[in-house]
């Protein structure tokens, strides 16, 4: 097939970019029953006029492979290597991964992700929800309808922020697929509009509930450190996940105050040491 020009333009008043599609060198492959075909399109912005270049690849019963450029001449080097590679017979990963499954991107998340999260335990969790309720389906079928309703159950089941939290875990282990595997040319999951949630109820302690709460907890005398724990959360506001990582060289009795070096924003911060948490860590006998 020759080389020829299309041009399709978006009227003036359209929220869509102008498009003018020029195929240069517009072969149609058949590598056994894959039918391939190549294209390079050129896009001009309505609002900035900036002007790119998209070279796409496709390839029937598999996603479109595609990459902008600023300039034509990078789009149609693109292009090149892609038709040689697949006349070469050395397609990508996205042409290849159309049997992978979410399965099958679980262990490489959790090797090379899991050991940067501050609270992997959840993540795991959440993980092998979905895993079990579209673990086998094909990462190139996943859509974001499958995944809605999918989400809807659990919404039903669940507040509308722990469904959010498992879709975020969701999100980020597709995105691994695709960023990083390149198993997965979009992430469905960004299409998904996320649960409005609720504003937080802020509610203080009575006197004679808190006198009960730390009745309650030295009756539990299987689990003695439960007593420090719950009265670093009472009296400080701190996190679970930083009491659980507290060390006593964070603790200042001198001064009165915990540095937290790891919090959920990443910033470090201080919160006062005050009674009866104080007296307590005094007690234990450790200084």
């Amino acid at each position: 097939m020759g080389n020829f020009l299309i041009f399709e333009m978006w009227s003036a008043h359209s929220k869509q970019p102008a498009i003018e599609k020029f195929l240069v060198n517009f072969p149609s492959h058949r590598a056994g029953r894959i039918f391939i075909a190549m294209a390079v399109t050129k896009v001009i912005s309505p609002r900035s006029k900036k002007v790119s270049y998209r070279a796409r690849v496709r390839i029937k019963g598999y996603p479109d492979l595609s990459k902008t450029f600023a300039r034509k001449t990078d789009a149609l080097r693109w292009d090149a290597q892609m038709q040689a590679r697949v006349q070469q017979n050395k397609l990508p990963n996205i042409f290849r991964a159309n049997k992978k499954t979410l399965t099958d991107v679980l262990p490489h998340y959790a090797e090379d992700i899991f050991q940067r999260l501050k609270d992997s335990h959840n993540r795991l969790k959440q993980l092998y929800y979905w895993e079990k309720a579209i673990g086998l389906i094909p990462l190139q079928e996943l859509n974001p309808q499958q995944i809605k309703l999918i989400l809807l159950d659990l919404a039903n089941s669940k507040t509308y922020s722990t469904a959010n939290r498992y879709l975020a875990a969701l999100s980020a282990a597709l995105t691994y697929a695709t960023n990083e595997l390149n198993w997965l040319h979009s992430n469905p999951c960004l299409k998904i509009r996320r649960f409005k949630e609720p504003r937080g109820r802020t509610r203080f302690l009575t006197d004679k509930e808190l006198h009960q709460l730390i009745c309650s907890c030295k009756a539990l005398k299987r689990y003695p450190e439960i007593l420090p724990i719950v009265l670093l959360a009472v009296t400080t506001g701190m996190r679970r996940g930083e009491i659980l990582g507290l060390r006593w060289g964070q603790i200042s009795f001198t001064q009165s105050r915990i540095e937290l070096l790891e919090t959920k924003n990443g910033d470090a911060r201080s919160v006062p040491l005050v009674e009866p948490a104080s007296s307590l860590f005094v007690g234990l006998g450790m200084f």
